[in-house]
C-alpha cells in the first residue's frame, strides 16, 4: 500500500485482523473505512465512509474478527463498537474456501541455491503431509506429466550430478500417507556452477517490478546482491545463460547509489515472446558470482493503445467530466459509438464520444430512482436506452441514453424469480430485445424481455458446467444471440445458447485451469487461462474479448474459445494495465478498456490501423493553420 483512498492504498492505517480463513482486514483510519485483503495482499473488497449513521465511521482504530466471520470495529470518533456481519456472498464463499483449504497444499518458499554441479533445494513443511516429490526439467513449465520425478525428498534435497552452466527448473508437489499428491508449487529455476567464494554472493534480478507481461522490449531491471556494499564493483545482464568471463566487454560498474540494489533500463532482443533474464555480480578481482535469472512475457503485436483519457476526481458538476474515482467497472457502447463508464468511486455514470471527448454524467450515491450504492454493469439496447446493474440497491435502472433521465428499475434484494443478490453484469440483446443479468450472490443468470418481464433463470454455486462462482461479465453475440458469461471464481468463460427460453445449453467453455490454487499458480498465466476474470465483449466479428483482470491483461478468442492474442502488463504506461475490469468493442473493430487502478479508459487498435493513426496524427500536427 501507499497513501491515498483508492482500492489497496491507506491514510493513517490502525488496526489490522485476520479471520480463520486467513483473509486480511485492516482499519483505514484516515479514509474511515475498512479494508479487506487475501493473504497475498490482493485487494478484496472494502466498506464505510465518513459519517456516524448505520455502517459509517468516525476514525476506526481497533478491530477484531470472530470464528464465525464476524467484524468488529471500534469506531473512536463516535464513541462506539460496531459489529459487522458477512455478507451472503462472503459466507458462500468461506464455505466454498473451507473445503479448499482442507485440501493438502502444495510445498511453500521453495528455494534453489546453486553450487558446482548440484542444486540445492529447500521449502517450508506442510502440514498433514508425510513426504515430498521432485519435479524438474532443463526447459521450463514443469510440470507432473512431462518433467522428470524424485519420489520422497526431504529438505533440504542436495540434487546432483547436474552440469554446470545448464538451467535446471524445479516445482514440487506434498503427498499424503495415502499417496495423494497435491497440487503443484510455483517453478524455481537455477543455473549450477563452478563457485569462486571470494565472488559476490545470492545475487536477485526482477523484471518490470515483477511484471508478468511487457508490450515493449524496454524494461528495467531491479538488481541487487548480498553485501553488496564492500563486494560489488560491477553488474552483466543479458539474455544469454553463460556465465561471462570478469574482462569481457558489457559489465556496468555500480554506482555508490546503486550499492543496495538499483533500478536500470535494460532492453531486451525485440521479438515476442518469454524472455529469460540473467544477471551477475563481479567483485574488483574479476570474481563472478552465480547468476540470478527472471522470466517476462513479451507481446509487441495485436493490439496498439491509441487514445486514452480520465484522471482522479470527485466533482459532481459537468466541469468535472471526465474525472474518476477507482474503483471503475463496467463500459458498454452504443450504436453510434458513445461509451459509458461506471465510475463507480463516484457513484455516477459518464458518456464520452469515441475520441474521449465528455458528454454528460448523472447519479449520485443513493437509493432514490436514478441514485447508485456500488453500481458495477452497464449494457445499452438498440435505442441507445442504458441499463446499469446498481448493485448494492440490488436493483438494475434503466435510463435515457441521450440526457441521462430514469425511466424504470426491475428488482428487490432476494432470491425469487425477478429478485436479485448482488447483481453485476448487464447485457441486452438489442436484435431479439432480451436483457440478461448476472445475479451474483445468488449464482445465477437471469433473462428479461425489453419491458423486464422474467423469462428463465440458469445457474447454481460450483464448478460445474452451467454453475458459477461470483460471476460478473456478460455478453452477448449479436448475430446469433449466444451468451458468453464470466465466471470469475472459477477463471472460466462459459458459452450458452439460450435460444429455447427454457433450459439453456452450454456450447463451449475455456479457462479453469487446475481447480484449488489455480490463482497463484503459473498456469494462470498460460495464454487462454485466467486470473479472477471480470469483462466481456464481442465484436461484430464474433471475436471475444476478455478483461483477464488477476493477470492485468486483455486475451482475444475466437467465438469458439481458441485463443488469437493478448495485450497488456501490470503498469501505467500506454497499453498497460492496472486492474482492467470493463470492456467494450466498437463496430470498426476498436477495443476499449476500463483500467480502473489507473483511473482512466484506453482505446486499441490493431497494430497496423494504429501505425496509420499514429502518421495521420503526426502529419495533422504539421499542417499550418489558415490565415485569418
Amino acid at each position: 500500500g501507499k497513501e491515498g483512498n483508492a482500492p489497496g492504498q491507506f491514510k493513517a492505517p490502525w488496526g489490522v485482523a485476520c479471520d480463520p480463513l486467513g483473509y486480511v482486514y485492516i482499519v483505514d483510519s484516515g479514509n474511515h473505512r475498512v479494508q479487506k485483503f487475501d493473504s497475498s495482499g490482493t485487494y478484496l473488497t472494502s466498506w464505510g465512509n465518513r459519517g456516524l449513521t448505520e455502517g459509517q465511521l468516525n476514525f476506526p482504530s481497533g478491530i477484531a474478527v470472530d470464528k464465525e466471520g464476524y467484524v468488529y470495529v471500534i469506531d473512536s470518533g463516535n464513541h462506539r463498537l460496531t459489529k459487522f456481519a458477512p455478507t451472503e456472498e462472503e459466507l458462500n464463499r468461506g464455505k466454498q474456501e473451507k473445503r479448499v483449504s482442507s485440501d493438502l497444499t502444495a510445498p511453500i518458499n521453495l528455494a534453489v541455491k546453486p553450487g558446482d554441479t548440484e542444486n540445492i533445494l529447500s521449502w517450508l513443511e506442510v502440514p498433514n503431509a508425510v513426504s515430498y516429490n521432485l519435479y524438474f526439467s532443463t526447459e521450463p513449465n514443469v510440470s507432473t506429466d512431462t518433467s522428470t520425478k524424485i519420489e520422497g525428498v526431504t529438505t533440504p534435497y542436495i540434487h546432483s550430478g547436474l552440469t554446470n552452466d545448464t538451467a535446471y527448473f524445479y516445482a514440487m508437489t506434498s503427498v499424503t500417507e495415502e499417496g495423494a499428491e497435491s497440487r503443484i508449487s510455483e517453478e524455481q529455476t537455477a543455473i549450477p556452477v563452478l563457485i569462486d567464494i571470494s565472488a559476490p554472493q545470492n545475487p536477485d534480478i526482477v523484471i518490470n517490478h515483477g511484471a508478468y507481461m511487457t508490450n515493449s522490449p524496454d524494461m528495467v531491471a531491479t538488481i541487487s546482491a548480498k553485501d553488496v556494499d564492500s563486494g560489488v564493483a560491477a553488474y552483466f545482464i543479458s539474455e544469454n545463460p553463460m556465465t561471462p568471463s570478469g574482462t569481457m566487454p558489457g559489465w556496468v560498474e555500480v554506482e555508490p547509489e546503486q550499492k543496495f540494489g538499483a533500478t536500470i533500463p535494460f532492453t531486451t532482443s525485440p521479438t515476442d515472446g518469454t524472455k529469460t533474464v540473467y544477471v551477475w555480480f563481479k567483485d574488483a578481482n574479476n570474481n563472478v558470482s552465480v547468476p540470478a535469472s527472471t522470466h517476462i512475457l513479451l507481446n509487441t503485436s495485436g493490439y496498439i493503445c491509441a487514445t486514452k483519457w480520465g484522471k482522479p476526481g470527485r466533482g459532481a458538476s459537468l466541469l468535472h467530466g471526465g474525472e474518476f474515482i477507482s474503483p471503475l467497472y463496467g463500459l458498454t457502447i452504443d450504436r453510434q459509438g458513445s461509451l459509458f463508464v461506471v465510475d463507480n468511486g463516484n457513484n455516477r455514470v459518464q458518456k464520452f464520444d469515441r475520441n474521449g471527448n465528455f458528454i454528460l454524467l448523472w447519479g449520485s450515491f443513493g437509493a432514490a430512482n436514478g441514485g447508485f450504492n456500488n453500481p458495477t454493469g452497464i449494457a445499452c439496447d438498440g435505442n441507445g436506452n442504458v441499463y446499469v446493474a446498481d448493485t448494492n440497491n440490488h436493483r438494475i435502472q434503466k435510463f435515457d441514453g441521450k440526457l441521462g433521465h430514469y425511466m424504470m428499475k426491475l428488482g428487490s434484494r432476494g432470491n425469487g424469480e425477478g429478485q436479485f443478490n448482488a447483481p453485476w453484469g448487464v447485457a441486452v440483446d438489442r436484435v431479439r430485445g432480451y436483457l440478461y443479468v448476472v445475479d451474483s450472490a445468488n449464482f445465477r443468470i437471469q433473462k428479461f424481455d425489453e419491458t423486464g418481464e422474467f423469462i428463465m433463470q440458469w445457474g447454481s454455486f460450483g464448478n460445474g458446467d452451467g454453475q458459477f462462482y461470483f460471476a460478473r461479465g456478460i455478453a452477448v453475440d449479436q448475430t446469433d444471440g449466444t451468451v458468453y458469461a464470466v465466471d470469475m471464481g472459477n477463471h472460466r468463460i462459459q458459452k450458452f445458447d439460450t435460444s429455447s427460453n427454457v433450459l439453456p445449453q452450454l456450447l463451449t467453455k475455456w479457462g479453469g485451469g487446475i481447480g484449488p490454487g489455480h490463482a497463484s499458480s503459473a498456469q494462470a498465466q498460460e495464454p487462454g487461462q485466467f486470473r479472477s476474470p471480470w469483462g466481456v465483449a464481442v465484436d461484430e466479428s464474433g471475436d471475444v474479448f476478455i478483461s483477464d483482470t488477476g493477470n492485468q491483461r486483455i486475451q482475444k478468442f475466437d467465438r469458439d474459445g481458441n485463443f488469437i492474442t493478448q495485450w497488456g502488463g501490470f503498469g501505467s504506461q500506454d497499453g498497460q494495465f492496472n486492474f482492467p475490469y470493463g470492456i467494450g468493442a466498437d463496430s470498426r473493430g476498436h477495443v476499449y478498456s476500463v483500467d480502473s487502478g489507473n483511473m482512466r479508459v484506453q482505446e486499441f487498435m490493431q497494430a497496423e490501423e494504429a501505425e496509420d493513426h499514429f502518421q495521420e496524427e503526426e502529419t495533422m500536427a504539421f499542417i499550418p493553420e489558415a490565415a485569418e
